[in-house]
């Protein structure tokens, strides 16, 4: 019999010496004296009976040994030490080693699933997400080692299932394989990080709940496994893996007891919900948690287009999680709900799939990306009710007011002004009352004043509650709330949708207030060029009749400033033009002449040098 115990010790004295091919070839080399020896043995046997007395190639032995080492080049000599033991067993590759015409290999101890999981267990240990460079597999489906394993198991167990039942995959298979997909997304190494990891996770799951589903216990799956191709899914950030990552939280549910399956579109959801609930601790370890639905919510969020669809099923989701708390608490007794909702393997994770802060605020901006600001106040609405009814874990925080704002902002509609500066006052209001956490800050007041610019020309008083901010923000003592140059020309823009003359006075003036704060020590005022072409453009739109005049007076001063050595100040194209379109509505008679004066300036600045002065053909 071979002596084991040496061989253990050879290896790891030649593991120190050598590494990469080099150790491979070392280790290969023994197994092939090894299988001489076997064929040596096999030239005197006559009958199956003799089979017993032939002296068996070690191959576990020594996949279990390399196993040991966890390095790369350890679990890629085991995987081919393993290889070879397979093709050894078949007759097509009786003549791939030892090019003499035998009968495939007789072994009583054949690879089973521990022997294919321990090589796929080497490679993740030994911290490999790709095949190392000298190493090319025997056989290829995927970049990752323990992944290309695992579908080389599914490979040759449906080749022939009823004589490879001994290497069909199992938890620990499909598992490692997860895992070590995971590790390579997060760690980034490698061409593969770019590819769809997250639906290989997804494939694999697939393949193990439907022989779980087939009746293979062996390959059930577990709560942990569920949420590793949930978080791989997301941080693919793959179009269309929200539609995935559903169908994971879906068979969550289903497998838990919670509800069947295809009924999330359905009236009945709550009530196959409370049906199913004596049913759904049968299989209890995957039930989701606030985390799972949240995946969930954020991907719906960060979707490239979200629209009513999407905005539905997360409301409904949400429902859900609300109804299935409210069945925990109603539909058992005290001792009963407190022994099921327990810690999930001391990581903190409990079965309880009661919405939170983040759950809420995703839904907010889910329905903000749909165009329905409506929807995000309701949802704010009920936050502020719960915690008003004693729930703080969901009162709403400055990102909810903010993303209800901005809802408002984006959905331009003939009230989204008053609707976003509602919500303003509201957390200023709570903030004065003595709740700071939720004080406007300038987010909540550029939002604002955004939702003012694209409700001024329906609202007559958007530009009027745009001032009321701006003189809240200068007012305030929080340095980080003074209003600076983009807040300024927010308001400029927002007199300029209003139009006529106040809207061209109030252009002049701002650019004053801009001047002077900045001159007073308030260097987030500086004025830029931007900011004077917004209000040329809102002067010379305003449809006053000395439009022309007044957009000639700012350009000119924007000229002197710049000559001065302002350079912040350099004239633009869009300076000139936008004075140039004035005149020509004006009707003055000497309009031609002067935008002629004010061509030839463009052409004299960009001969000294200024770039962003070239005519154009407008």
């Amino acid at each position: 019999e071979w002596d084991m115990l040496k061989f253990e010790k050879f290896v790891i004295y030649i593991n120190s010496l050598y590494h990469g091919q080099d150790f491979t070839e070392k280790i290969l080399s023994i197994v092939s004296f090894f299988e001489k020896e076997y064929i040596s043995s096999t030239k005197t046997t006559t009958s199956l009976l003799d089979c017993r007395n032939l002296l068996e190639v070690p191959y576990k032995s020594i996949i279990s040994t390399l196993c040991k080492r966890r390095t790369g080049h350890a679990a890629a000599t085991a995987e081919q030490v393993l290889h070879r033991f397979e093709t050894r067993l078949s007759s097509s590759s009786r003549n791939k080693y030892d090019n003499v015409n035998i009968a495939p290999y007789l072994h009583s101890n054949p690879p089973t699933v521990p022997t294919y999981n321990n090589v796929i267990s080497c490679w993740f240990y030994s911290n490999s997400d790709n095949y190392p460079r000298h190493y090319e597999p025997n056989y290829f489906h995927d970049t990752n080692p323990a992944s290309n394993i695992l579908y080389q198991m599914l490979h040759l167990y449906n080749l022939d299932p009823e004589n490879m039942e001994r290497i069909r995959p199992d938890y620990g298979s499909f598992n490692m394989a997860i895992a070590s997909l995971s590790e390579l997304q997060k760690n980034g190494n490698g061409f593969r990080s770019h590819q769809a990891i997250g639906k290989t996770c997804f494939d694999h799951l697939s393949t193990m709940i439907q022989f779980y589903k087939d009746g293979y216990e062996d390959c059930a799956p577990d709560y942990k496994i569920f949420l590793k191709v949930l978080n791989a899914l997301e941080l693919d950030r793959r179009r269309g893996n929200w539609s995935l990552a559903r169908k994971v939280l879906e068979e969550m549910l289903h497998l838990s007891g919670t509800v069947d399956s295809n009924v999330y579109w359905t009236e009945t959801m709550h009530q196959d919900a409370s049906e199913k609930r004596d049913n759904k601790w049968k299989n209890v370890n995957v039930f989701p948690r606030t985390k799972d639905f949240n995946i969930i919510l954020a991907m719906i969020a960060n979707a490239d287009v979200v629209d009513q669809e999407k905005l539905d099923y997360a409301t409904n989701l949400v429902d859900l999680m609300e109804h299935l708390v409210k069945k925990e608490r109603s539909g058992y007794d005290n001792e009963s709900f407190s022994n099921r909702i327990v810690q999930f393997e001391g990581h903190g994770n409990s079965y309880n799939c009661k919405p939170d802060i983040f759950t809420y605020n995703t839904l907010i901006s889910i329905a903000a990306n749909a165009g329905r600001p409506e929807v995000a106040e309701e949802t704010l609405e009920k936050m502020a009710k719960k915690s008003a009814a004693g729930d703080f874990s969901v009162k709403p925080d400055k990102t909810t007011f903010n993303t209800v704002i901005s809802a408002w902002a984006r959905s331009k509609t003939h009230s989204s002004g008053d609707k976003a500066a509602g919500v303003i006052h509201l957390m200023q209001k709570m903030a004065d009352e003595g709740d700071e956490s939720v004080r406007p800050d300038r987010i909540s007041l550029t939002s604002v004043m955004n939702s003012l610019i694209s409700s001024a020309k329906r609202s007559r008083n958007a530009p009027l509650q745009a001032e009321d901010i701006i003189q809240r923000m200068e007012q305030s003592k929080d340095s980080h709330l003074q209003p600076d140059t983009v807040t300024y020309t927010s308001l400029i823009k927002c007199w300029g949708q209003k139009g006529g003359l106040k809207a061209a006075e109030r252009a002049e003036k701002i650019i004053d207030t801009l001047h002077k704060r900045y001159d007073d020590g308030y260097i987030e005022c500086k004025p830029d060029s931007y900011a004077y072409n917004v209000a040329l453009d809102t002067i010379a739109k305003s449809g006053v009749g000395d439009a022309a005049e007044r957009a000639e007076a700012v350009l000119n001063r924007m000229k002197n400033l710049f000559n001065s050595g302002k350079t912040d100040l350099a004239p633009t194209t869009e300076s000139f033009a936008t004075v140039m379109n004035a005149l020509a509505r004006s009707g003055n008679p000497e309009s031609g002449v002067k935008a002629e004066e004010l061509l030839q300036t463009m052409h004299n600045l960009q001969n000294e040098g200024i770039s962003n002065v070239e005519p154009n053909t407008i």
